[in-house]
């Protein structure tokens, strides 16, 4: 990724993101280098804290031995720490998670590595996705970018969904009302759907960018924040969103069972997105502006989302399904949001947090801004990946 064609060094530069997961990990790396050559890096960018870094490091080592790629292990946490440092071991704004499973501040890691490494093409991916073609990726953006200053590619997402709690409950209702003879892997499998915005969004679990430097924003807070930047980007002209004929497979290691934080976390993470979604601008940042005065439709809103779902199911027992697949939608989330409706936990302003939240992403975008802007910022970033090759 680069401004220039010219001041590109590399083809591919694949960054892979990952936590606690070694073998996880040492499958999505081994998809990976089977496409890659000395013209392309692969930077593997670890969240795991200090003792499953050890197990994940070593699986890291163990994948990129004996091949000719160039691959690159760096620790969040001392990237975290290195810029901290630079700025009187003060935490800079963008870096703070609005809650823990906020994982914005590591995908603007992402996209400070995707510039002290700047490659034609950077592709980004979840260490949970497998069966991908970085050819076919790099292809594509070849076709596409001949045509706009700026493409972010997507692909289709198979295996398991990765969707919102809500969403995959209402998906795997639909799925019941056909056949309850299903199990959990195919319960909340992914589906085939028409995303918001005629498909103007893309996961970042497997995401192709070809952007100049000075056009890049930085991933929003909290849930959500893949597509919000794509619709950042989408919206304000600074990109063309394109999707490729390929699909990967999303394949965790289990699935999620969410807790009621997950829920309001998520819950509100589509507010702001399901707001964003109908706001025109010219800029990402004037998007944002315009965000906080927005009207919001009651339908959107947490609490008649999740009356609807109730009303949803509702339905699906009058046709008296399996017992052991509505027992599987309590488990992975049913019986939580019912206690949030009943709690009254869900009735928060929805204004007051879409303001909340614009004034958060203006102020992190503004702080983002500023340290990818940052010489010595890149230099620290080139040095860490440069002294991780593996």
């Amino acid at each position: 990724m680069a401004s220039d064609s010219s001041e590109c060094v590399f083809r591919i530069h694949a960054i892979i993101l990952t936590k606690d997961r070694p073998s996880t990990l040492a499958r999505c790396v081994n998809d990976a280098i089977r496409w890659v050559s000395a013209e392309d890096w692969i930077t593997i960018l670890d969240d795991s804290g200090d003792e499953a870094a050890k197990k994940v490091g070593s699986s890291a080592a163990t994948a990129a031995s004996d091949r000719l790629a160039n691959v690159s292990y760096v620790r969040a946490s001392c990237l975290h720490e290195l810029l901290a440092h630079a700025n009187n071991e003060s935490p800079l704004c963008w870096q703070l998670k609005t809650a823990p499973r906020d994982i914005a501040p590591l995908r603007n890691l992402e996209l400070l590595l995707s510039i002290a490494l700047p490659a034609q093409t950077t592709i980004l991916i979840d260490d949970d996705i497998h069966s991908f073609d970085l050819q076919s990726s790099y292809d594509c953006m070849e076709h596409y970018a001949r045509a706009t200053s700026g493409t972010i590619l997507g692909a289709g997402i198979g295996g398991i969904t990765e969707l919102d709690t809500l969403t995959r409950l209402s998906d795997a209702m639909s799925e019941l009302e056909d056949t309850s003879g299903l199990c959990v892997e195919s319960l909340f499998r992914a589906r085939p759907r028409i995303e918001l915005k005629s498909n103007q969004v893309a996961s970042a679990g497997y995401l192709a960018f070809r952007l100049p430097h000075e056009n890049l924003f930085a991933f929003p807070p909290g849930y959500n924040e893949d597509w919000l930047w794509c619709l950042l980007h989408g919206e304000a002209g600074t990109a063309k969103i394109e999707h490729a004929h390929q699909t990967v497979i999303h394949r965790p290691p289990e699935i999620r069972r969410s807790t009621s934080d997950d829920i309001q976390f998520e819950l509100y993470g589509d507010l702001v997105l399901d707001c964003m979604s109908r706001m025109p601008g010219s800029s990402p940042m004037e998007i944002l502006r315009s965000l906080r005065d927005v009207e919001i439709e009651e339908s959107l809103l947490p609490r008649a989302r999740v009356e609807a779902l109730m009303l949803q199911q509702q339905r699906l027992e009058s046709l008296r399904p399996n017992p052991g697949m509505l027992e599987l939608l309590e488990q992975h989330g049913l019986s939580i949001l019912r206690d949030l409706l009943r709690s009254g936990e869900l009735d928060a302003d929805g204004h007051g947090l879409l303001r909340r939240w614009c004034g958060d992403a203006i102020r992190k975008h503004e702080s983002f801004a500023e340290t990818m802007q940052d010489p010595a910022t890149n230099a620290l970033m080139k040095q860490a990946v440069e002294e991780g090759k593996l």
